[in-house]
């Protein structure tokens, strides 16, 4: 609690409104005001100042066993961890989405789960085009089976997923593939 709030014993059962607080959020009087009011679970994020401790707040009516609506209760739950993550999963997502390098994703049976711009331009599809479909469409014709040999090759000898992901990276980095209208490269 004291991560949240500057307490002291003479705080005991002031309101929480009363009480100096280590983030920057002002409508706590407000949001239980309308918690009391109109019953609704209202929930904020908040930053605890200069620590990058983060926090959920949730603010829920208290309802006594008489059924009458009584007061606010308020809970904390720390998200700081989950939030660094998230953050840093959107910089990597961001950085992916725009390099000129195509970056493609597939999972273990040759079915295109991510698709970057660089692989737009390169490959001419749109990413809603492709995903969820299969990789050898990039395929040339004279090599269409290329893919389904090293995926079948990967699913006989490797049964366990995760060496099957570690394989699967191993494929030889180039190989012919062929453009949305028809040109033919090496990738």
């Amino acid at each position: 609690m004291s991560d949240l709030f500057h307490l002291r014993d003479g705080d005991r059962g002031r309101p929480v409104t009363e009480i100096v607080n280590r983030f920057s959020y002002d409508n706590l009087r407000k949001d239980a005001t309308r918690v009391m009011r109109d019953l609704p679970v209202v929930e904020r994020t908040l930053r605890v100042d200069g620590d990058g401790l983060v926090f959920l707040m949730r603010l829920r009516p208290y309802c006594t066993v008489d059924g009458v609506i009584d007061g606010v209760v308020i809970t904390f739950v720390d998200i700081s961890e989950r939030t660094r993550f998230e953050e840093e999963r959107a910089k990597l997502a961001a950085i992916v989405d725009s390099t000129e390098d195509a970056i493609i994703s597939e999972n273990l049976h040759g079915i295109v789960v991510s698709w970057n711009r660089g692989a737009e331009r390169l490959y001419g599809y749109l990413a809603e085009e492709i995903v969820g479909k299969s990789i050898t469409m990039l395929n040339p014709p004279d090599h269409s089976d290329e893919e389904s040999e090293t995926l079948d090759h990967i699913w006989l000898t490797m049964p366990d997923a995760s060496l099957n992901a570690l394989l699967r990276c191993m494929r030889p980095p180039l190989m012919q593939a062929v453009a949305k209208f028809g040109s033919s490269f090496v990738a």
